[in-house]
């Protein structure tokens, strides 16, 4: 299957060009909806645009993306606090036209991403459902993108089995609010196949309603946007609700099966599946990478990174003893899931060097590629001295000490993702390290967003990315 990015057309006699949202090839992405307003809505593009990155091949000559070349344009006309909790839709548009999206890069992204549901490629627009079949059979570069649908094989099996289902989306199309997908009616979604059948008779594939490894949709109600020759918005259309044919890419992960009551090795507070993921993908970890968690618990970080990329190797550091965190749990935890375990968990205080040594000789004697850690506080900060130090500063400054000594803790441009939990009236401030012993631990940061867990308390999600 081939992607392509948003199609460039000349909007007028001197040719100044302009780009079109939707386009064949342009992509949306449906977020998953949150339970609690303002849980997960600010960590969405960061997730998805930093597990892009993290699957983007450094060896191939075309361009690559950075995180500053992604913007998400709203694809439904307004956007409420409704959609924050059930889910909205938005364009994924890449503003520089010397770069395009990788069909593989998104899709492997998209797989590992938790508040991603579900991403797809628009094939096709048009005002009406038998404009579509034929924008269809009459493009070589839409056809392209349902070549495997529409291509001969040696046997008819080979061809991948197909749905077409119709979503209406926004006011306009009776729904209460926008955000919302509603089945289209039967009869909607008969007429719709009836005036296509010019394009679903070519598929090779069998239909299948219930579990097709294709899924085709029509979308009603999107709305289209156009952009000036430098890449801002300069028009948006709502009107006449054109149809878009779209094939889904790929879905979000799915982490109910690491959630804390699926778990055997059960603690008190254990960090959600949700954190876990968003962590692992802030990390940018990578086929191959070594993860450290110095404030392991129950290893939830750890069995995110195993579901994110298998070939990781895994240590985590937990000071609690087996009365309080059952290390043979946590093992079996990974092997009831099919999981690449933790290659030691070690029994002691991440502060001190001799465990530290420990789980760097776990992986050869070199430094993490990565490290996650969600440091101990309050009444998890009870084994811990010197409780008036934030423990992310006394770890940080066990970093600089490392390096000092010759033995870094994480390679240079290795990640520290961290969640640092503020009081009202706090500073995030207070529980850092200030600019200079950053600098001088050889850390700068490269994102600070703050998660609000109740009218009171909020954490702050913390990346570094080591200099040195």
């Amino acid at each position: 299957m081939v992607a392509s990015e948003e199609t460039l057309v000349s909007s007028d006699r001197s040719s100044r060009i302009q780009m079109k949202l939707p386009d064949t090839g342009s992509h949306i992405v449906l977020w998953r909806g949150e339970g609690t307003k303002g849980y997960s809505l600010q960590f969405r593009h960061l997730e998805l645009v930093n597990a892009y990155i993290a699957r983007q091949d450094t060896t191939s000559s075309s361009p690559l993306l950075a995180s500053t070349d992604f913007k998400f344009i709203d694809a439904t006309p307004t956007v409420d606090e409704q959609d924050d909790l059930y889910g909205a839709m938005q364009y994924i548009h890449v503003g520089n036209s010397e770069k395009e999206i990788n069909f593989k890069c998104l899709k492997e992204a998209t797989e590992r991403s938790s508040l991603v549901r579900e991403i797809y490629t628009v094939v096709a627009t048009s005002d009406s459902f038998e404009g579509l079949a034929s924008a269809v059979v009459d493009s070589p570069l839409k056809s392209s993108l349902l070549s495997d649908l529409l291509e001969d094989t040696d046997e008819s099996d080979n061809n991948p089995s197909w749905c077409l289902r119709l979503r209406q989306y926004g006011t306009e199309n009776g729904n209460d609010r926008y955000g919302v997908s509603k089945r289209s009616s039967m009869k909607l979604e008969r007429k719709a196949i009836m005036e296509m059948k010019p394009l679903l008779e070519k598929f090779r594939g069998r239909v299948d309603l219930k579990s097709p490894e294709c899924h085709l949709y029509i979308f009603q109600g999107l709305q289209n946007i156009m952009f000036d020759q430098d890449g801002m918005k300069s028009h948006e259309q709502n009107e006449g609700n054109p149809y878009m044919l779209v094939r889904k890419v790929a879905s979000g992960a799915s982490t109910s099966s690491i959630a804390p009551k699926t778990r055997i090795c059960i603690t008190r507070t254990p960090l959600c599946p949700l954190a876990s993921f968003i962590m692992c993908n802030l990390a940018q970890i990578k086929e191959g990478y070594s993860i450290l968690d110095p404030y392991a618990g129950s290893c939830s970080t750890l069995l995110a990174a195993s579901m994110v990329e298998p070939t990781i190797q895994s240590v985590g550091i937990e000071i609690a003893d087996n009365n309080s965190v059952n290390r043979d749990d946590i093992l079996r935890d990974f092997e009831s899931r099919g999981l690449s375990p933790p290659k030691k968990l070690i029994h002691g205080d991440s502060l001190d060097a001799d465990v530290r040594n420990i789980a760097r000789a776990a992986i050869g004697n070199v430094p993490f590629d990565a490290i996650i850690a969600d440091p101990p506080y309050g009444r998890r900060e009870k084994y811990s001295a010197k409780k008036d130090i934030p423990p992310l500063i006394k770890f940080i400054d066990c970093i600089k000490a490392d390096y000092e000594a010759g033995k870094p803790l994480l390679k240079k441009g290795g990640r520290l993702v961290a969640f640092v939990p503020t009081n009202e009236g706090e500073s995030v401030y207070n529980g850092i390290p200030s600019m200079d012993d950053l600098e001088s631990a050889g850390l700068e940061i490269e994102s600070l967003t703050e998660q609000p867990l109740s009218e009171t308390l909020s954490r702050w999600l913390l990346v570094l990315r080591s200099t040195r």
